[in-house]
């Protein structure tokens, strides 16, 4: 503590302004301190220049050196180089991953980190699991931008989570066209009223407002309309295989929860079982004491036989499990790829004979996942697994032993 102290003493009699100007001089000690660590010469002798005869001397070199070295590093990252990065990410899971709003989030980041390096673990200050169940594309996305970054401008990256958050809100602002949604009402103020008030609050929706009921009828003729929102005084019923809600004069802040849950699980209600096949599911006899890297290996050469994966998915379902930060949602494992097949998404549903933990979490079945990331749906099906599984107790998804009992879970 003491030749702490006296460091501290020297560094607050440095000028580190022309650097990092309004810096705590702790955190410029921290900084020496990384530099000591993290030094580039390999001769250099860091506790000897610390706690030596002149420690104010050589803590000004050395953190001048450390700082020169910081700045070479931020000046080598551009937009170009982050942008070639995230092409290579695109052509790598076949989907246009980013825009130029990203490409400038992650150049900020990345000189943030050079400018402030942190070599001791953090305590993480937020659960974000639910936005990972919902965006496992992204965080696998974030896994590979920290890695090629490192690579490329010769970084240490760490905070693979915040990385993985950009890459959501990057996927969000790109993912789809809004939904259409009829509102069939009869008193055009209120109509007027609630199109506005549901446009303003559902960002993703466009309202079409529909008086009669011919003019509704050649709508749904003429047009993909996902939703009708029955906004008539007399709640007039109609036959047709839209989903219809039930609205009162001015919408409620319930009634727009309901239109954004609705909306949110409609297409994957639709298309449970073509999403999950039934003759796809399977039981995997795995023995007690393999690991889940081991059962991956052999659930995928299983599917690869049975020629329902591809040599190349197989492979990717294998690496992205190997990489850690799996993505398991209320004691369900999903192991998952991208793919290029025309099918938005499918998954295999496998029952495994001996529980297993998966990255800290004790599952008991799988599923194993294809995902064409170009489209919308892929968002909508993970999110749609995210909130129908978490309505469940854990023991029940744990207990669960057959694709009957699964469907049975999230068809509700």
């Amino acid at each position: 503590m003491n030749d702490y102290a006296t460091l501290l003493d020297g560094i607050r009699k440095v000028d580190g302004a022309l650097y990092y100007p309004n810096i705590h001089s702790a955190h410029l000690a921290s900084l020496i301190l990384a530099a000591s660590i993290l030094e580039d010469e390999p001769n250099m002798d860091w506790h000897q220049q610390l706690v030596g005869q002149d420690k104010q001397a050589e803590a000004r070199g050395l953190m001048a050196f450390f700082m020169e070295a910081q700045q070479r590093k931020s000046a080598a990252v551009s937009p170009q180089k982050v942008q070639e990065i995230l092409q290579g990410l695109a052509e790598q899971y076949s989907t246009p991953v980013y825009d130029l709003e990203l490409v400038e989030q992650l150049v900020g980041h990345l000189k943030r980190s050079i400018a402030y390096p942190i070599i001791l673990h953090d305590r993480k200050l937020h659960n974000i699991s639910n936005i990972k169940a919902v965006y496992p594309l992204a965080f696998d996305l974030s896994i590979a931008f920290v890695s090629s970054a490192n690579e490329v401008f010769g970084i240490e990256l760490y905070d693979i989570d915040l990385i993985g958050l950009y890459f959501s809100c990057a996927m969000e602002r790109i993912k789809q066209s809004a939904a259409k949604v009829i509102l069939f009402s009869d008193q055009y103020a209120v109509a007027s009223i609630n199109k506005q008030m549901i446009e303003k609050e559902l960002q993703s929706i466009e309202i079409i407002v529909v008086m009669h009921r011919q003019e509704l009828q050649t709508t749904l003729q003429d047009q993909d309309i996902k939703l009708i929102l029955n906004n008539h005084a007399t709640f007039q019923e109609f036959e047709t295989d839209v989903a219809c809600i039930d609205i009162k004069q001015v919408i409620t802040k319930a009634e727009l929860r309901s239109i954004q849950d609705t909306l949110e699980k409609i297409d994957v209600r639709k298309n449970i079982r073509t999403f999950f096949p039934e003759n796809l599911a399977m039981d995997y006899h795995n023995a007690p004491e393999e690991d889940w890297n081991t059962i991956v290996q052999g659930i995928c050469r299983e599917l690869e036989a049975r020629d329902i994966l591809s040599s190349d998915e197989a492979m990717k379902i294998q690496e992205r499990e190997q990489k850690g930060n799996n993505l398991v949602i209320n004691h369900l494992a999903l192991p998952h790829c991208t793919t290029q097949r025309n099918q938005a998404f499918f998954a295999v549903f496998v029952h495994l004979a001996e529980a297993v933990l998966v990255d800290g979490t004790l599952v008991h079945n799988a599923l194993v996942a294809c995902v064409n990331p170009n489209v919308s749906t892929e968002l909508k099906v993970f999110s749609y697994l995210y909130y129908v599984l978490n309505e469940h107790d854990s023991e029940d998804i744990l207990s669960l032993t057959d694709y009957a009992a699964f469907i049975d879970c999230i068809e509700g």
